[in-house]
């Protein structure tokens, strides 16, 4: 009886620890997010060229930002930080994401291999890809659909309208 009891004492003190070091490590998470959000504040958001934050929607790219300050380079930024800096208009990214040929990059051919992360294109629909597990997808026949799905997906990380 007593075994039980210290048994069960025993886990319950295990899954208390956790939960205790899993609230402090939010505290913390918390607190460094809100001290980046007023270190990119007090900079007042700095314009990026164009072609940098073409690289933060398409690629999530964040070495332009992070550059702004040797403070930022080991911190996360957070999205709500990030769509500040994004100043391009969605047409401008879509004509961005015409000319650099994107939908045709995005095409399985150009896979390194099958169970390449990311967002691929077959012709017939995107499918959204992660360690070979398809999570989601949606059709696009054509390339215009493509590029109409790439655009929502990309801004939409970033950006809501």
């Amino acid at each position: 009886m007593n075994f039980v009891i210290i048994t069960f004492f025993l886990a319950f003190s295990g899954i208390l620890f956790l939960l205790i070091k899993l609230k402090r490590q939010e505290i913390r998470t918390k607190k460094i997010e809100r001290e980046t959000i007023k270190l990119h504040n007090d900079l007042n958001y700095p314009s990026l060229k164009d072609e940098d934050q073409f690289k933060i929607l398409e690629e999530y790219d964040l070495t332009s930002i992070k550059n702004l300050s040797p403070k930022f380079k080991e911190l996360l930024v957070p999205n709500c930080v990030i769509k500040n800096y994004i100043s391009v208009s969605k047409d401008d990214f879509r004509n961005h994401l015409i000319s650099s040929d994107f939908v045709n990059k995005k095409s399985n051919k150009y896979k390194t291999h099958p169970k390449e992360d990311g967002f691929w294109w077959d012709g017939e629909k995107i499918i959204d890809q992660e360690r070979g597990i398809r999570y989601q997808y949606w059709n696009a026949k054509s390339k215009e659909e493509a590029l109409d799905v790439y655009i929502k997906i990309l801004w939409g990380k970033i950006k809501t309208e």
